[in-house]
C-alpha cells in the first residue's frame, strides 16, 4: 500500500500569477451572490496527472458562510442561533453542516427552522473544505501591485487552521486531506483504499480536488465526488397509481431532469437533443408514508442510480431524500 500523506496543514506558496487576481475576485462575487462550487461525478478518465487533495465527502447540508450570514448553496438563509454563529470567522467558508453518520434528515430539518436555539445546535459540526475569499485579504491590504493572485487549496485551508488555533472552542472541523499525485498510476489503488475506509465507517464517499486551482463557482470538471453510487436531482411532475398492495397509493414518481454537460461524464449526449431533458419514473425507495403523501408537484428530490441505460435514462433509480435547497 502506498504511503498516504495527510496534511493538517503545511504552509505552501500562497501566491500565484497576478493575472488570476481579477478573475478570482469575479468568481468570489458569484460565490457570495450564491453560485457556489459544485462537484462533478468522478470518472477515472477525467483525472489529470497532477496533485489532488482527497478528503471524505460528508452527507450533510451545504453551508456557505460569507463572514456575516450562513446560507444554503441556493442562497437561503440558515437561521443558526447566535451562540453558534459567533464561533465562525470574519472570512468566508464553504462546507457541510453535519450531525453524524445517518444524521442528514436531522440536520436538514434543523437548517430549515426559523426558531433554532442553542441546545438544538450543540451537535452540529461545520465540516469545512474551503475558504473561498483567501486571496482578497492580501489584495486589499497590499493593493493590486502585489503578486498574490489566487490562493492554492492548501493555503486556503491553512487560513482556516490558523483561525482555529486561536480558539479554545469551535464548531468547525477542518476536513483532513490526503495528497495523491496521479502522475503515478498506483495512486488509483490508494484512492480505492481510501474510499473503502470511508464506506466502512458509514461515510458517503470522497472528494477529489486539484491543489493548484482557485475556488471556482459553478459546476467544475476538475472538482470531483466519488461514491459507491451516483446521485442527482430531478423535479417531480406527476405520479403513477399503485397496484396490488399499493392500490390507492402512489406507485411511482414521474420525474423530469435536464442533463447538463459536465454534470456527469458518463452520459452519452448523442442520445438527447439540447437542451437535454429526460423523463423517468422512480418507484423504489419510497416509504409507505411517502406513498400516501408524496412530494408535491414541482418539488425537487435527490435520487441514486447506477449509470445510464442505452436509452439515456438512469438505471436502478431509487428515491433517496427530498433535496436540500
Amino acid at each position: 500500500m502506498l504511503a498516504i500523506r495527510a496534511y493538517g496543514f503545511i504552509k505552501t506558496n500562497k501566491c500565484k500569477n497576478l493575472k488570476y487576481k481579477l478573475l478570482y475576485i469575479f468568481f468570489v462575487s458569484f460565490a457570495l451572490g450564491f453560485e457556489v462550487l459544485e462537484f462533478s461525478q468522478y470518472q477515472k478518465e477525467s483525472i489529470k496527472p497532477t496533485l489532488y487533495l482527497v478528503s471524505e465527502k460528508y452527507d450533510g447540508v451545504r453551508g456557505v458562510w460569507d463572514g456575516k450570514t450562513l446560507r444554503t448553496k441556493r442562497g437561503n438563509i440558515i437561521a443558526a442561533p447566535a451562540c453558534w454563529i459567533e464561533k465562525l470567522p470574519p472570512f468566508a467558508l464553504d462546507g457541510e453542516l453535519w450531525m453524524g453518520y445517518k444524521g442528514f434528515e436531522s440536520v436538514q430539518a434543523l437548517s430549515t427552522r426559523k426558531d433554532s436555539v442553542c441546545d438544538d445546535w450543540q451537535k452540529v459540526r461545520y465540516k469545512v473544505f474551503d475558504a473561498p475569499t483567501c486571496a482578497l485579504e492580501s489584495s486589499y491590504k497590499n493593493g493590486f501591485g502585489d503578486q498574490s493572485g489566487f490562493c492554492t487549496l492548501f493555503a486556503r485551508l491553512d487560513k482556516v487552521r490558523e483561525f482555529l488555533q486561536t480558539k479554545q472552542e469551535s464548531v468547525i472541523d477542518l476536513i483532513p486531506q490526503s495528497a495523491l499525485d496521479f502522475s503515478d498510476n498506483k495512486s488509483f489503488d490508494t484512492l480505492d483504499f481510501l474510499l473503502q475506509e470511508v464506506l466502512k465507517k458509514g461515510g458517503e464517499g470522497l472528494i477529489l480536488r486539484i491543489d493548484d486551482k482557485a475556488y471556482t463557482p459553478g459546476r467544475a470538471k476538475d472538482e470531483l465526488k466519488l461514491k459507491a453510487y451516483a446521485d442527482s436531482e430531478c423535479k417531480v411532475i406527476g405520479y403513477t397509481e399503485g397496484k396490488g398492495r399499493l392500490e390507492g397509493k402512489t406507485g411511482a414518481l414521474i420525474c423530469e431532469q435536464e442533463i447538463q454537460e459536465g454534470s456527469d461524464f458518463s452520459y452519452d449526449f448523442s442520445l438527447c437533443a439540447k437542451p437535454c431533458v429526460i423523463h423517468f419514473k422512480i418507484g423504489s425507495g419510497l416509504s409507505d408514508e411517502l406513498r400516501e403523501n408524496p412530494p408535491e408537484i414541482g418539488s425537487v428530490i435527490t435520487y441514486r442510480y447506477n449509470g445510464f441505460s442505452k436509452n439515456g435514462l438512469p438505471k436502478f433509480a431509487r428515491f433517496l431524500r427530498m433535496y436540500a435547497q
